[in-house]
């Protein structure tokens, strides 16, 4: 008889380039300690300081920690880093913990090259672990290890070392429960989600746990995810990962018809429960497995002898999904050799899912032998068997319901559980960063994550994790766009910008204002937009748009922290790059293609029916073009004929034009450029190609301007 899911954990080996998915056992002996940190989250001065505790177990007299030579840590007024090897640390008894505080990060360059890895652009971020040693206990007869070999981590995210990352919100709603815009946190003095987890404390159903969220998480999840903050020390192998399927319907997969709504006391919509160690980190394919196990591996295994009857894939077979398997490369001869694992997840996945129809699932192959890791070019052992998508389909019958080609929405409900307390700004910004990580939404971590939801289901479906139970100002970076191409991606000084998300202003428009200075107010209808919390010029706000000025301080900056407040509240904060010039031309549609906003050298607008001679001038506007010289001022109203730092271009119908001007508009806010460009001869009459440059930034494509 086939176990359930829940008897099965996930245990994630990272390796260059690898990612391969074993199942482990849960740990049914009680955990007499433990081990957790405080996640840092890397501010530009470095000055967020990490928690060590320990609880060490009836007859502890002390702990000691024995860090690793050369962590970019200072502790107790002393840097580790380059010391090899570090010195030893007494930890503090404190409230049945043993307690080392006021751990910071080292800033210094000498540092930062030890622990970090840096992208090819030079900008250090993303999340990464730190062993940091042993940790012993004494007792009153003799002093234990408790590492077991495996060593303990500090989990931390690195953002971009010269951005101030601000800390995410919190809204407290009781004493054991408080939210931001990305997860709920709420207090779990039982350790129900450890002893789910199977490392120590009782075992299910989460109890406390779900009547403290039934406060703020409502029923509109299809996925609880729980990570719990207390990292247990019982064994070297530490569960990881854990799924809890809570309703499934799906036939033609394998998996068990099952409705456990009224154990965890959630509406119809919920799925499942999976479940995360803290010390996994953001570890996107850890939450890509757990949520794959809610169709999962459960084929037949007699018949069709794929997986493990635990829902994993058998490593020596080529599905090469989340749920294990590696991908396969023909050689060409009749042999096989295992292929660099994918971003997408496995044709059969994909199937019994239901994001994939029947007729695109490849077949898969099983070899005689055993397959130890998936490690590219490693040789595969004959002979090879296969199993189609119709040996399935004859097991376990047609998948319903069945693929019908509309994108799957699934809403993902973050929940961090603590002991004793709440957890601190620090760590929920933390958590705040993973989940948006998994949803792969936001460029906060790099514009390439290692694995991004939408790419992994082959675009068939969306992970949201955002709380709707969120009531403040929420925008995301995929939603900031140049106000006249729509682009999105990196801002430049003085660009016009629009931000679309919700609850980012009044119900009704509310426009710029002229304060006594004399210039475009920094407010309007309650909003400010804040880049590097220097407020922005302000043209209008709306609850689900607002249009805002780039600040020219930014001039110079690798990347800039963007928050939208509304009376009061503000919007978790977002990581944009920033670009010495990233040009748009408006249109006259406002689509951002099409007939540009362009005058002719009358005045007249440029239409199919009204078109520019050959060495007239057209006036083209647009916005983006950089900071200037001198420096502009943020606001200002008709400027100073300033020009522009990146030297302007502009091409016609392919033609490079004679530039008559270029610099702020007249009679406008800073911010607006207006380039005047003659026609050059020589062009069919009809619409041409627009495409204005400052350095190398160009405008988008398919503007154009008609001419005679």
């Amino acid at each position: 008889m086939r176990a359930p899911a829940a008897l099965y954990s996930v245990k994630m080996l990272l390796r260059p380039a690898v990612l391969f998915v074993v199942g482990l056992s849960l740990l049914a002996a009680p955990c007499p300690y433990f081990v957790r940190t405080v996640p840092v989250v890397l501010l530009n001065d470095g000055s967020n300081s990490v928690r060590l505790e320990v609880a060490a177990g009836p007859g502890a007299t002390g702990v000691t920690w024995r860090p690793l030579g050369g962590l970019p840590f200072k502790i107790a007024g002393q840097s580790l880093c380059g010391k090899s090897p570090a010195p030893s640390f007494d930890l503090t008894s404190s409230g049945g913990l043993f307690v080392l505080d006021n751990i910071q990060f080292d800033p210094s360059p000498s540092c930062a090259k030890i622990g970090l890895l840096a992208e090819p652009n030079g900008i250090m971020s993303g999340f990464f672990e730190y062993n940091i040693g042993t940790i012993a206990v004494k007792t009153a007869s003799a002093e234990t290890d408790l590492s077991i070999a495996a060593g303990y981590y500090f989990p931390m995210i690195v953002v971009e070392a010269q951005m101030y990352r601000a800390l995410d919100a919190a809204t407290v709603i009781d004493a054991n429960t408080q939210q931001t815009a990305w997860l709920v946190n709420v207090r779990d003095d039982n350790l129900e989600v450890e002893g789910t987890m199977g490392n120590f404390g009782p075992s299910q159903p989460l109890t406390s746990t779900t009547i403290n969220l039934s406060k703020t998480l409502t029923d509109g999840y299809d996925f609880r995810g729980f990570i719990s903050t207390t990292t247990t020390a019982c064994d070297a192998g530490r569960t990881q990962g854990l799924h809890l399927p809570v309703k499934s319907d799906t036939l033609g997969n394998g998996q068990h018809t099952v409705n456990l709504s009224s154990t965890y006391q959630t509406g119809p919509k919920l799925l499942g429960l999976t479940f995360h160690a803290n010390f996994v980190m953001g570890s996107t394919g850890v939450i890509y497995h757990e949520t794959m196990h809610q169709w999962g591996a459960y084929l037949d295994q007699q018949q069709l002898g794929l997986d493990d009857s635990g829902a994993h894939w058998l490593p020596n077979s080529s599905v090469g999904g989340a749920l294990g398997g590696c991908p396969w490369t023909d050689n060409g001869n009749g042999t096989f050799s295992i292929a660099p694992r994918q971003l997408t997840d496995g044709d059969l996945e994909l199937y019994v899912a239901g994001l994939l129809p029947a007729s695109q699932v490849n077949p898969v192959y099983v070899a005689s032998g055993n397959v130890n890791g998936c490690n590219a070019g490693a040789a595969l052992p004959g002979p090879y068997r296969k199993v189609t998508i119709d040996d399935v389909i004859r097991v376990h019958g047609a998948r319903t319901p069945a693929f019908d080609g509309n994108v799957k929405n699934y809403k993902y409900g973050l929940v961090v559980t603590s002991q004793n307390r709440l957890l601190t700004p620090l760590e929920l910004t933390y958590y705040g960063r993973i989940a948006q990580l998994w949803e792969g939404s936001t460029v906060e971590l790099g514009a390439n994550p290692p694995y991004q939801w939408t790419r992994f289901t082959r675009g068939a479906s969306t992970l949201s994790t955002v709380l709707d139970s969120w009531n403040g100002p929420l925008v995301r970076a995929a939603n900031i766009t140049n106000a006249a191409s729509g682009k999105v991606g990196a801002v430049s000084p003085g660009e016009i910008v629009v931000l679309y998300g919700a609850r980012l202003g009044p119900a009704s428009l509310s426009g710029l204002s002229i304060n006594a200075a004399g210039k475009v107010d920094s407010i309007t209808g309650g909003t400010r937009v804040l880049f590097d919390g220097i407020p922005a010029a302000m043209l209008y706000s709306s609850t689900g748009q607002v249009g805002a000025i780039v600040p020219y301080e930014v001039d110079g900056h690798v990347a800039v922290s963007v928050q939208v407040e509304f009376q009061g509240r503000l919007s978790p904060a977002i990581s944009l790059p920033v670009a010495p010039s990233a040009p748009g031309i408006f249109t006259q549609d406002q689509s951002g293609r099409g007939a540009g906003s362009i005058l002719n050298q009358d005045n007249t607008l440029n239409t199919a029916s009204n078109p520019a001679a050959a060495d007239s001038v057209v006036q083209i506007f647009g916005t983006g073009e950089g900071q200037s010289t001198p420096a502009n001022s943020d606001g200002a109203i008709t400027p100073d004929v300033r020009p522009a730092q990146q030297p302007p271009s502009v091409t016609i119908g392919g033609v490079n034009a004679a530039i008559q001007f270029a610099g702020p508009a007249p009679f406008a806010i800073a911010g607006l450029f207006q380039l005047n460009a003659f026609v050059p001869r020589g062009l069919p009459p009809g619409p041409a190609a627009v495409t204005v440059k400052f350095g190398t930034g160009a405008s988008q494509d398919g503007v154009v301007v008609f001419v005679k």
